[in-house]
C-alpha cells in the first residue's frame, strides 16, 4: 500500500513538471503556483523539511517565469485576410456569339452622301503590334458590309453597296491624355451600284476617337477621306471627299 502511495505521488508530481512544461501564459503559471503554495502548506504541517525546500525553490522558478511571460509583448494576430472577389465573367454579348462588330453612319461631304456600314471585327492573327512597339492587341481588322445615297462628282444620282476591308491601330491612351484614338485605313469594291453593274476598288482613311458613353460599349467618332469609285469605262463616276461619321460597338 505504502509502494503504491508512492508511485501515485511520483506520477502527480511528473504531471505537474509536464503541466509546467508545457504553461505558457501567465494565467496557468499562477494557478500552478497556487499548486505548488497548496503543497508547500501541506510538507508545513508534516514538518517535511526537504520536500518543503524543494517546493520553495519550484516556486520561486515559478514565479520567475511569470515575470517574464508577464513582461512579455502579446503575440499579434495577424487579420484575417480579405475575401477574394471574384471575377465575374466577360459577357457573351447579345446572342451569346462572342462576336465582336460595330456600325457606323456617316456623312461624304463633297456630294451630300450619305453612308452606312456593318463590320465584323476580328483580332490580328500575325501579332504586329508588339513589332511597332504596341500592346498585343492593338491591331484589328475589319471586314464590313455597307450601302450609301447621293450625287456622285458630277451631281448625277448615285447608290451602291461597297464591301470593305480595313485595318485598325489603336494608338497610346497617353497621346490624348487618357483619350482612346485610332487609325484605320483599308479598300472598299462596290458589289452593286447604280446600273447595276459592279464597281471598281476605292479606298478609306480615318482617324477616330472612342469611349463608353453609357451604352454599354465603346462609341466612336471618325473624321476621314474616302473615295467610291464605279467600273464604268464609258463614262467614269466615283464620288470622293472628306467623311465624319459615328459608330457604335456591339458584341453580338
Amino acid at each position: 500500500m505504502k509502494k503504491l502511495i508512492i508511485l501515485l505521488f511520483a506520477v502527480v508530481f511528473v504531471a505537474g513538471i509536464v503541466n509546467v512544461g508545457i504553461a505558457a501564459t501567465p494565467n496557468e503559471i499562477k494557478a500552478y503556483i497556487n499548486t505548488l503554495e497548496s503543497k508547500l502548506n501541506v510538507a508545513i504541517r508534516a514538518k517535511d523539511k526537504k520536500r518543503q525546500a524543494t517546493l520553495k525553490q519550484m516556486i520561486a522558478d515559478q514565479k520567475v517565469r511569470l515575470q517574464a511571460a508577464e513582461m512579455a509583448p502579446p503575440i499579434a494576430v495577424p487579420p484575417p485576410p480579405p475575401p477574394a472577389r471574384v471575377a465575374s465573367a466577360p459577357s457573351a454579348g447579345l446572342f451569346g456569339w462572342g462576336l465582336n462588330t460595330d456600325i457606323n453612319v456617316g456623312y461624304l461631304m463633297n456630294k451630300s452622301i450619305l453612308f452606312g456600314r456593318a463590320n465584323i471585327v476580328l483580332p490580328d492573327p500575325l501579332g504586329l503590334g508588339p513589332i511597332v512597339g504596341l500592346s498585343a492587341d492593338s491591331v484589328k481588322y475589319k471586314l464590313g458590309l455597307g450601302g450609301f445615297s447621293g450625287n456622285d462628282n458630277a451631281d448625277v444620282k448615285f447608290q451602291g453597296v461597297p464591301i470593305y476591308l480595313d485595318g485598325v491601330i489603336n494608338l497610346p491612351e497617353d497621346l490624348l491624355g487618357g483619350i482612346k484614338s485610332y487609325l484605320s485605313g483599308g479598300i472598299n469594291y462596290l458589289v452593286y451600284r447604280t446600273g447595276k453593274t459592279s464597281g471598281s476598288i476605292g479606298g478609306q482613311i480615318a482617324f477616330g476617337i472612342a469611349g463608353n458613353i453609357g451604352l454599354g460599349s465603346d462609341t466612336c467618332l471618325e473624321l476621314g477621306y474616302s473615295i467610291l469609285r464605279t467600273g464604268d469605262k464609258a463614262v467614269a463616276r466615283s464620288s470622293k471627299g472628306l467623311t465624319i461619321s459615328v459608330g457604335q460597338a456591339i458584341t453580338l
